[in-house]
């Protein structure tokens, strides 16, 4: 979930003059007839290391680092041109109201994590900028076998293996180093929780839900550590952590589900196998857990539970736990199902069955709980983890298959069009890989 809206321009350009130092990365790209600006990307809010100039200068591409006062980004939007070298470069108009997404601190937007949280102000979508296809030598900058690798490397991002980087965006990011959650430390029993900052006092750091939740006050200590107790019922669904002052919000992090099908960066889960399971059975199913009351043993039933998996595979993995009725009553894996041979056989179904076989898990693990959820007699349940896939879509049947996804804690067929869209993401993911004409294995 990202918080989103609207900015009139003359409130933008009124904020990013506040700023003293803006550093303005943008590229070039030149033909015989003329020069088009292909991105520019302004950071505000941000310490710097460098500070001289840098320019990666090639034939058919020039890459620009500066700084400047807010003041003069200002003057390049209004006037439609920037002046670097003597050369100046036209900057498309920006409309009168702009876009813009607020980002928690170590938000990944797809080619890595913003430190601080970020409001990226989206000027204008760039039209019609390509690159070429051929290598990207220089004579003075480093040479490299794309200009999207070369852009890449210039912006400081690195790009894995066949992963593409084609920037158009004209945007300003503003970085709030006012405060920011660091890092949090989710156990069984409590949530450990350290914010830092350039300017805490008087914020509230808040545990909230879908119920009122606990508060803390901070002091103006740039690091401190707070602690929220985990009632025995577990964390109540639509969790979150928000650092807020005088009603505006500085950060957060999402824990559980809704808003989150997994914690946000910079939340660590440390909880022994059999304390996680207890916890998914508190909180029930949903997008990425399924219960079973059964390990199946018939080719039906055997079925069924690889079609879950193939869903759990074209999203965003999962868990099945056999052994656990429909409403968190925990039956219980027999003994004679606890064993090597019994992980075998369901190891071997989701290999026979599911296409194509996704990374996966099988344990069996002892929980003490009876089935009214309570401590009591030794049980175990058996846990098949499935990863997110990489090669979607994910089904059953090889000689006819059928492809299914997930939606909130039951098993769909997959509609055409999602099946399409699986196909053309494995494809372009495919073709970008080989476009890079190199493999680093």
């Amino acid at each position: 979930m990202i918080e989103q809206g609207l900015l009139s321009k003359a409130d933008f350009l009124q904020k990013i003059q506040r700023y003293e130092n803006v550093l303005v990365r943008f590229g070039v790209t030149k033909t015989d007839e003329a020069s088009t600006l292909a991105f520019f990307y302004c950071d505000c809010g941000i310490d710097i290391d460098r500070l001289e100039p840098r320019t990666w200068k090639y034939r058919d591409l020039t890459l620009f680092e500066r700084h400047f006062q807010g003041s003069t980004i200002r003057h390049f939007l209004e006037e439609r041109s920037i002046e670097i070298d003597r050369e100046n470069f036209l900057v498309p108009e920006i409309a009168d109201t702009l876009n813009w997404t607020r980002r928690p601190s170590q938000s990944d937007w797809g080619f890595g994590k913003f430190a601080w949280p970020t409001v990226e102000n989206i000027l204008l979508r760039s039209a019609n900028v390509s690159f070429s296809n051929g290598f990207l030598i220089g004579g003075d900058p480093p040479s490299f076998q794309s200009h999207s690798a070369g852009i890449a490397a210039f912006l400081g991002i690195d790009l894995a293996p066949g992963q593409q980087f084609n920037p158009s965006d004209i945007a300003v990011r503003f970085h709030d180093t006012s405060g920011r959650i660091t890092k949090v430390i989710w156990s069984t029993t409590s949530i450990d929780v350290v914010i830092e900052g350039d300017a805490l006092d008087e914020s509230i750091i808040e545990l909230a839900s879908q119920k009122p939740g606990e508060k803390r006050n901070l002091a103006s200590e740039r690091c401190q550590k707070f602690s929220f107790n985990i009632p025995d019922t577990g964390l109540p669904p639509g969790s979150w952590l928000q650092l807020h002052r005088g009603g505006n919000l500085l950060d957060y992090k999402f824990l559980n589900w809704p808003y989150s099908l997994v914690p946000d960066s910079g939340v660590e889960r440390v909880v022994e196998k059999n304390n996680e399971i207890q916890s998914l059975i508190s909180q029930g199913e949903g997008p990425t857990v399924e219960f079973k009351e059964d390990v199946p043993t018939t080719n039906n039933a055997r079925e069924k539970a690889i079609k879950t998996i193939a869903a759990f595979a074209n999203g965003q993995g999962g868990k099945i736990l056999f052994g656990v009725r429909d409403d968190g009553t925990v039956k219980g894996v027999p003994p004679e199902q606890q064993t090597r041979s019994t992980i075998d056989a369901m190891t071997n179904s989701i290999w026979d069955l599911a296409i194509p076989t996704p990374e996966f898990e099988v344990d069996v693990v002892p929980i003490n709980v009876n089935e009214q959820g309570r401590a009591g007699e030794p049980k175990a349940v058996m846990v098949v983890t499935v990863h997110k896939g990489s090669a979607p879509p994910y089904g059953i049947k090889p000689n006819k298959p059928e492809f299914y996804v997930r939606r909130g804690s039951s098993t769909y067929h997959a509609p055409p069009d999602q099946i399409r869209s699986m196909v053309a993401q494995s494809l372009q993911t495919t073709r970008d890989f080989s476009a890079q004409g190199f493999l680093r294995y």
